[in-house]
């Protein structure tokens, strides 16, 4: 196709860009209607022949709200299309809203593990009506937060539990090790390091994550830590203390878990009322098992909270 033939209108102020990527009615021969269109397109798509008019090109990949529709993680082409739009990963925290009726729980878990850790794509479970709604106040200009009704302020509900891995500088090869773990048995494990983009304000992403996005906060307890007198860490912990009062006395949301030995956790102050959990890091197999028991407590309590 030609670089117009896709495009439905120019971008303007009040008109939005559109690019139809399966083709356009007004251009029948450019249509994906058949299986075999599906993959002559992703064929040539993959080849880039013809290839993606630049300008649209630069709109997909720039940092600016954009909306795939149509699309699904049921649909298997889903991820090379992504991949080829996306080579570089996309760094730009992205929401997906899809109905799971018909999935089976651990294949919704796979998936948003994937395109959370290659897209920083999210998947969440959100009323459709409420999405479109913040969509709107959003195109018009309008903080959605700002608007006080229970549609446009109803919380989408997470998937998977998310969990903040809280760890001194120096113990990052731990912290490493656990956040793999954790995400292998599918928890969503936040680092700094890793989900912190070139650009972005880091303190203002890390408090926005400990109070608005993470389900558990996890402090690996380490004798580096305890020794510290000050440092960023100890502000961490704060936030995650502040957020603690509003659960309920039943909801564990603080996790201290003590990796080495002879480490008192509660000199930290804060911690003296939270029970430690203690991990025998340096033994593999108990450190597993240890870890694993962790992993069903996270997901047993995440499920108890989403009913509640």
């Amino acid at each position: 196709s030609t670089d117009g033939a896709n495009v439905s209108n120019e971008p303007s102020r009040h008109r939005r860009f559109v690019y139809n990527l399966f083709g356009s009615l007004s251009t029948p021969e450019s249509l994906v209607v058949s299986e075999e269109h599906l993959l002559t397109f992703l064929e040539r798509f993959a080849r880039n022949s013809p290839p993606i008019p630049k300008h649209v090109r630069s709109r997909i990949q720039s940092r600016v709200k954009f909306l795939f529709l149509g699309f699904g993680f049921r649909q298997w082409y889903l991820r090379l299309l992504l991949h080829i739009l996306f080579p570089d990963e996309r760094r730009v925290h992205s929401l997906a809203l899809e109905h799971f009726a018909t999935l089976e729980d651990s294949e919704i878990q796979q998936a948003s593990v994937f395109f959370r850790d290659r897209f920083k794509l999210f998947i969440r479970r959100h009323d459709l009506s409420s999405f479109v709604d913040q969509l709107t106040l959003e195109c018009e200009g309008l903080d959605p937060l700002s608007v006080h009704s229970e549609d446009t302020t109803r919380e989408s509900v997470r998937l998977i539990p998310q969990v903040f891995i809280c760890h001194d500088s120096s113990d990052k090869q731990k912290a490493r090790l656990l956040r793999h773990f954790l995400r292998s048995n599918e928890i969503d494990a936040w680092m700094d390091e890793e989900d912190i983009e070139l650009g972005d304000r880091w303190n203002q992403e890390i408090e926005s994550v400990i109070h608005e996005e993470i389900d558990f906060f996890l402090i690996l307890g380490t004798q580096t830590l305890t020794a510290k007198s000050e440092g960023y860490v100890f502000k961490e912990i704060r936030m995650a203390l502040r957020k603690a009062d509003y659960f309920a006395d039943r909801q564990q949301f603080i996790l201290p878990l003590a990796v080495e030995k002879g480490v008192r956790l509660d000199i930290i102050a804060g911690l003296q009322e939270f029970q430690h959990k203690e991990i025998d890091w340096m033994n593999d197999r108990t450190r597993e098992l240890q870890l694993k028991g962790i992993v069903s407590k996270l997901k047993r309590d995440f499920q108890l909270r989403r009913r509640t």
